[in-house]
Protein backbone atom coordinates (compact mmCIF):
# COMPACT_ATOMS: atom_id res chain seq x y z
CA UNK A 1 0.00 0.00 0.00
CA UNK A 2 2.84 2.35 0.93
CA UNK A 3 4.57 1.52 -2.36
CA UNK A 4 1.44 2.39 -4.31
CA UNK A 5 1.14 5.74 -2.46
CA UNK A 6 4.78 6.57 -3.22
CA UNK A 7 4.31 5.79 -6.89
CA UNK A 8 1.12 7.84 -6.95
CA UNK A 9 2.92 10.79 -5.37
CA UNK A 10 5.71 10.56 -7.91
CA UNK A 11 3.19 10.48 -10.77
CA UNK A 12 1.37 13.51 -9.37
CA UNK A 13 4.64 15.42 -8.94
CA UNK A 14 5.66 14.52 -12.48
CA UNK A 15 2.34 15.79 -13.83
CA UNK A 16 2.71 19.05 -11.87
CA UNK A 17 6.31 19.49 -13.03
CA UNK A 18 5.33 18.84 -16.66
CA UNK A 19 2.43 21.29 -16.41
CA UNK A 20 4.61 24.01 -14.92
CA UNK A 21 7.34 23.41 -17.52
CA UNK A 22 4.97 23.79 -20.45
CA UNK A 23 3.32 26.84 -18.89
CA UNK A 24 6.74 28.41 -18.41
CA UNK A 25 7.75 27.57 -21.99
CA UNK A 26 4.54 29.01 -23.35
CA UNK A 27 4.99 32.17 -21.30
CA UNK A 28 8.54 32.60 -22.60
CA UNK A 29 7.36 32.04 -26.17
CA UNK A 30 4.58 34.59 -25.78
CA UNK A 31 7.09 37.13 -24.45
CA UNK A 32 9.05 36.97 -27.69
CA UNK A 33 8.51 39.87 -30.07
CA UNK A 34 8.13 38.68 -33.67
CA UNK A 35 10.03 40.82 -36.16
CA UNK A 36 9.64 41.10 -39.93
CA UNK A 37 11.65 42.93 -42.58
CA UNK A 38 12.28 42.88 -46.34
CA UNK A 39 14.74 40.59 -48.07
CA UNK A 40 18.15 42.27 -48.61
CA UNK A 41 16.66 45.71 -47.94
CA UNK A 42 19.47 47.95 -46.72
CA UNK A 43 16.88 50.47 -45.53
CA UNK A 44 16.29 48.03 -42.67
CA UNK A 45 19.90 48.09 -41.54
CA UNK A 46 18.88 49.37 -38.11
CA UNK A 47 17.12 46.06 -37.48
CA UNK A 48 20.24 44.09 -38.43
CA UNK A 49 22.46 46.29 -36.25
CA UNK A 50 20.08 46.13 -33.27
CA UNK A 51 20.09 42.33 -33.48
CA UNK A 52 23.84 41.93 -33.96
CA UNK A 53 24.86 44.50 -31.34
CA UNK A 54 22.34 43.22 -28.80
CA UNK A 55 20.50 46.54 -28.56
CA UNK A 56 17.09 44.88 -28.35
CA UNK A 57 18.28 42.69 -25.46
CA UNK A 58 19.83 45.70 -23.71
CA UNK A 59 16.45 47.40 -23.94
CA UNK A 60 14.72 44.41 -22.34
CA UNK A 61 13.11 43.06 -25.52
CA UNK A 62 13.42 39.46 -26.72
CA UNK A 63 13.15 39.73 -30.50
CA UNK A 64 12.98 36.83 -32.96
CA UNK A 65 12.92 37.10 -36.74
CA UNK A 66 9.55 35.70 -37.77
CA UNK A 67 9.51 36.65 -41.45
CA UNK A 68 11.64 37.96 -44.32
CA UNK A 69 9.56 39.24 -47.23
CA UNK A 70 10.04 40.11 -50.91
CA UNK A 71 7.91 43.28 -50.80
CA UNK A 72 5.99 45.47 -48.37
CA UNK A 73 2.44 44.31 -49.18
CA UNK A 74 3.47 40.71 -48.34
CA UNK A 75 4.78 41.82 -44.97
CA UNK A 76 1.60 43.74 -44.21
CA UNK A 77 -0.44 40.62 -44.99
CA UNK A 78 1.61 38.83 -42.33
CA UNK A 79 0.62 41.55 -39.85
CA UNK A 80 -2.98 41.01 -40.88
CA UNK A 81 -2.61 37.30 -40.15
CA UNK A 82 -1.23 38.09 -36.66
CA UNK A 83 2.15 36.58 -37.59
CA UNK A 84 4.21 39.67 -36.69
CA UNK A 85 4.45 42.12 -33.79
CA UNK A 86 6.90 44.63 -35.24
CA UNK A 87 8.30 45.24 -38.70
CA UNK A 88 10.45 47.39 -40.92
CA UNK A 89 8.46 48.23 -44.04
CA UNK A 90 7.80 51.00 -46.55
CA UNK A 91 5.58 53.88 -45.48
CA UNK A 92 3.37 53.46 -48.55
CA UNK A 93 2.46 49.76 -48.13
CA UNK A 94 1.97 50.29 -44.40
CA UNK A 95 -0.41 53.17 -45.17
CA UNK A 96 -2.35 51.16 -47.75
CA UNK A 97 -2.70 48.20 -45.39
CA UNK A 98 -3.81 50.38 -42.49
CA UNK A 99 -6.33 52.35 -44.55
CA UNK A 100 -7.87 49.28 -46.21
CA UNK A 101 -8.13 47.24 -43.04
CA UNK A 102 -5.54 44.65 -44.08
CA UNK A 103 -3.47 45.25 -40.95
CA UNK A 104 -3.97 47.38 -37.86
CA UNK A 105 -0.54 48.87 -37.15
CA UNK A 106 1.04 52.05 -35.85
CA UNK A 107 4.21 53.79 -37.00
CA UNK A 108 6.45 54.42 -34.00
CA UNK A 109 9.68 55.46 -35.76
CA UNK A 110 11.21 56.31 -39.12
CA UNK A 111 13.87 53.98 -40.56
CA UNK A 112 15.24 56.00 -43.45
CA UNK A 113 14.77 58.69 -46.08
CA UNK A 114 15.63 58.36 -49.77
CA UNK A 115 17.68 55.28 -50.77
CA UNK A 116 16.12 54.02 -54.02
CA UNK A 117 17.11 54.53 -57.65
CA UNK A 118 15.83 54.22 -61.19
CA UNK A 119 18.11 51.83 -63.09
CA UNK A 120 18.46 51.18 -66.83
CA UNK A 121 20.51 48.61 -68.73
CA UNK A 122 24.24 49.11 -69.11
CA UNK A 123 23.99 49.61 -72.87
CA UNK A 124 20.68 51.47 -72.77
CA UNK A 125 20.33 54.54 -74.99
CA UNK A 126 18.33 56.20 -72.20
CA UNK A 127 20.37 59.03 -70.69
CA UNK A 128 17.55 61.24 -69.37
CA UNK A 129 14.14 60.70 -67.78
CA UNK A 130 12.44 61.74 -71.04
CA UNK A 131 14.06 58.70 -72.66
CA UNK A 132 11.86 56.39 -70.57
CA UNK A 133 8.88 57.13 -72.81
CA UNK A 134 7.74 53.94 -74.50
CA UNK A 135 9.81 51.77 -72.14
CA UNK A 136 8.92 48.99 -69.69
CA UNK A 137 9.84 49.85 -66.09
CA UNK A 138 9.53 47.44 -63.15
CA UNK A 139 8.45 48.35 -59.63
CA UNK A 140 8.55 46.09 -56.52
CA UNK A 141 4.79 46.21 -56.07
CA UNK A 142 1.65 48.33 -56.39
CA UNK A 143 1.30 50.78 -53.54
CA UNK A 144 4.99 50.65 -52.65
CA UNK A 145 7.18 53.69 -52.05
CA UNK A 146 8.87 53.03 -55.39
CA UNK A 147 5.47 52.96 -57.13
CA UNK A 148 4.75 56.42 -55.77
CA UNK A 149 8.17 57.76 -56.74
CA UNK A 150 8.19 56.48 -60.33
CA UNK A 151 4.67 57.87 -60.89
CA UNK A 152 5.77 61.22 -59.46
CA UNK A 153 8.85 61.28 -61.72
CA UNK A 154 7.01 60.31 -64.88
CA UNK A 155 4.09 62.62 -64.18
CA UNK A 156 6.36 65.62 -63.59
CA UNK A 157 8.09 64.86 -66.90
CA UNK A 158 4.71 64.41 -68.65
CA UNK A 159 5.43 60.89 -69.89
CA UNK A 160 3.36 58.87 -67.44
CA UNK A 161 0.94 57.62 -70.11
CA UNK A 162 3.82 56.53 -72.33
CA UNK A 163 5.52 54.15 -69.88
CA UNK A 164 4.51 50.55 -69.20
CA UNK A 165 4.87 49.82 -65.48
CA UNK A 166 5.08 46.17 -64.41
CA UNK A 167 5.57 44.45 -61.06
CA UNK A 168 8.69 42.35 -60.43
CA UNK A 169 10.20 41.48 -57.06
CA UNK A 170 13.60 43.21 -56.52
CA UNK A 171 15.73 40.02 -56.40
CA UNK A 172 14.41 39.14 -59.89
CA UNK A 173 14.84 42.59 -61.45
CA UNK A 174 18.52 42.40 -62.47
CA UNK A 175 18.23 39.05 -64.32
CA UNK A 176 15.15 40.26 -66.18
CA UNK A 177 16.91 43.52 -67.07
CA UNK A 178 19.89 41.56 -68.36
CA UNK A 179 17.58 39.54 -70.61
CA UNK A 180 16.16 42.87 -71.87
CA UNK A 181 12.64 41.83 -70.95
CA UNK A 182 12.36 45.19 -69.19
CA UNK A 183 14.10 48.47 -69.95
CA UNK A 184 14.66 49.51 -66.37
CA UNK A 185 13.48 49.31 -62.79
CA UNK A 186 13.15 51.27 -59.60
CA UNK A 187 14.18 49.54 -56.40
CA UNK A 188 15.57 50.06 -52.94
CA UNK A 189 19.23 49.72 -52.14
CA UNK A 190 21.41 47.69 -52.37
CA UNK A 191 19.93 46.37 -55.67
CA UNK A 192 20.79 49.48 -57.74
CA UNK A 193 24.37 49.48 -56.41
CA UNK A 194 24.62 45.74 -57.06
CA UNK A 195 23.80 46.04 -60.78
CA UNK A 196 26.25 48.93 -61.06
CA UNK A 197 28.95 46.87 -59.39
CA UNK A 198 28.28 43.90 -61.67
CA UNK A 199 28.25 46.11 -64.76
CA UNK A 200 24.78 44.98 -65.83
CA UNK A 201 23.06 48.32 -65.30
CA UNK A 202 23.51 51.96 -64.36
CA UNK A 203 21.61 54.40 -62.20
CA UNK A 204 19.63 56.97 -64.17
CA UNK A 205 18.41 58.98 -61.20
CA UNK A 206 18.34 58.63 -57.41
CA UNK A 207 15.03 59.11 -55.61
CA UNK A 208 16.54 61.92 -53.55
CA UNK A 209 16.62 63.82 -56.84
CA UNK A 210 12.95 63.03 -57.44
CA UNK A 211 11.85 64.10 -53.97
CA UNK A 212 14.49 65.31 -51.54
CA UNK A 213 14.39 63.75 -48.06
CA UNK A 214 11.33 61.70 -48.92
CA UNK A 215 10.34 59.28 -46.14
CA UNK A 216 10.80 55.68 -47.13
CA UNK A 217 10.77 52.87 -44.58
CA UNK A 218 9.29 52.96 -41.10
CA UNK A 219 9.13 50.86 -37.96
CA UNK A 220 5.59 49.68 -37.29
CA UNK A 221 4.02 47.76 -34.41
CA UNK A 222 0.80 45.78 -34.34
CA UNK A 223 -2.12 47.33 -32.49
CA UNK A 224 -2.23 44.17 -30.40
CA UNK A 225 1.27 44.79 -29.08
CA UNK A 226 0.57 48.51 -28.79
CA UNK A 227 -2.40 47.82 -26.50
CA UNK A 228 -0.58 45.09 -24.60
CA UNK A 229 2.75 46.67 -23.66
CA UNK A 230 3.86 50.27 -23.99
CA UNK A 231 7.01 49.33 -22.10
CA UNK A 232 7.96 46.79 -24.79
CA UNK A 233 7.40 49.32 -27.56
CA UNK A 234 9.50 51.85 -25.65
CA UNK A 235 12.32 49.30 -25.52
CA UNK A 236 11.99 48.53 -29.23
CA UNK A 237 12.16 52.19 -30.23
CA UNK A 238 15.06 52.81 -27.84
CA UNK A 239 17.00 49.98 -29.51
CA UNK A 240 16.07 51.28 -32.97
CA UNK A 241 17.31 54.79 -32.18
CA UNK A 242 20.54 53.40 -30.77
CA UNK A 243 21.05 51.25 -33.88
CA UNK A 244 20.34 54.20 -36.20
CA UNK A 245 22.82 56.40 -34.37
CA UNK A 246 25.37 53.57 -34.53
CA UNK A 247 24.99 53.33 -38.33
CA UNK A 248 25.66 57.04 -38.68
CA UNK A 249 28.61 57.09 -36.29
CA UNK A 250 30.15 53.71 -37.26
CA UNK A 251 29.39 53.27 -40.99
CA UNK A 252 32.23 50.80 -41.62
CA UNK A 253 31.14 48.51 -38.80
CA UNK A 254 27.51 48.83 -39.89
CA UNK A 255 28.55 47.91 -43.44
CA UNK A 256 30.06 44.65 -42.17
CA UNK A 257 26.78 43.78 -40.49
CA UNK A 258 24.95 44.63 -43.70
CA UNK A 259 27.20 42.23 -45.62
CA UNK A 260 26.14 39.40 -43.32
CA UNK A 261 22.43 40.06 -43.82
CA UNK A 262 22.45 40.81 -47.55
CA UNK A 263 25.28 38.58 -48.77
CA UNK A 264 26.58 41.45 -50.88
CA UNK A 265 30.18 42.66 -50.99
CA UNK A 266 31.70 45.68 -49.26
CA UNK A 267 31.85 47.87 -52.37
CA UNK A 268 28.14 47.36 -53.06
CA UNK A 269 27.15 48.02 -49.45
CA UNK A 270 29.23 51.16 -49.05
CA UNK A 271 27.99 52.58 -52.35
CA UNK A 272 24.40 51.84 -51.35
CA UNK A 273 24.74 53.39 -47.89
CA UNK A 274 25.80 56.71 -49.45
CA UNK A 275 22.36 56.96 -51.05
CA UNK A 276 20.41 56.29 -47.85
CA UNK A 277 19.71 58.69 -45.00
CA UNK A 278 19.22 56.75 -41.76
CA UNK A 279 16.86 58.65 -39.46
CA UNK A 280 14.44 57.72 -36.69
CA UNK A 281 11.95 60.58 -36.20
CA UNK A 282 8.75 60.28 -38.33
CA UNK A 283 7.94 63.14 -40.70
CA UNK A 284 4.17 63.72 -40.60
CA UNK A 285 4.26 66.60 -43.07
CA UNK A 286 5.82 64.51 -45.83
CA UNK A 287 3.62 61.56 -44.89
CA UNK A 288 0.65 63.73 -45.90
CA UNK A 289 2.05 63.79 -49.44
CA UNK A 290 1.93 59.99 -49.48
CA UNK A 291 -1.73 60.13 -48.44
CA UNK A 292 -2.50 62.51 -51.31
CA UNK A 293 -0.77 60.28 -53.86
CA UNK A 294 -2.34 57.06 -52.61
CA UNK A 295 -5.77 58.72 -52.66
CA UNK A 296 -5.15 59.95 -56.20
CA UNK A 297 -4.09 56.47 -57.35
CA UNK A 298 -7.15 54.89 -55.77
CA UNK A 299 -5.13 52.71 -53.38
CA UNK A 300 -6.86 54.30 -50.37
CA UNK A 301 -9.83 56.54 -49.62
CA UNK A 302 -8.97 58.90 -46.78
CA UNK A 303 -10.89 62.17 -46.76
CA UNK A 304 -9.28 63.45 -43.57
CA UNK A 305 -5.53 62.83 -43.82
CA UNK A 306 -4.78 64.75 -40.63
CA UNK A 307 -7.09 62.53 -38.58
CA UNK A 308 -5.78 59.38 -40.26
CA UNK A 309 -2.14 60.26 -39.60
CA UNK A 310 -2.95 61.24 -36.02
CA UNK A 311 -4.19 57.70 -35.43
CA UNK A 312 -1.49 56.06 -37.56
CA UNK A 313 1.74 57.74 -36.40
CA UNK A 314 2.80 57.88 -32.77
CA UNK A 315 5.99 59.94 -32.32
CA UNK A 316 5.85 59.87 -28.53
CA UNK A 317 8.19 56.88 -28.15
CA UNK A 318 10.91 58.75 -30.09
CA UNK A 319 10.67 61.71 -27.74
CA UNK A 320 10.94 59.92 -24.41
Amino acid sequence: MKLIKNRLCRIILLIIFTFLFFCSSKEKHEDKVRLGYLDNDLHHLAAFVAIEKGFFRESGVDVEVAGVFKAGPEEMSAFGADALDIGYVGLAPATVAKSNGVADVKIVAQANCEGSSVVVGRDSAVTAVSGLKGKIIAIPGNGTVQDLLIHKLLDENRILDGVNIVVIKPPEMAPVLLKKEIDGFISWEPYPSKVENEGTGRVLINTGQIWENHPCCVLVVSKKLFMKSQKTIGGIVKAHIKATDYINSHPDEAAKIAEKYTGMNTDVIKSAMKRIKFVWLPDKKRAEDYISFLNKMGYIKEENSEKFLGEFIDESFCKR
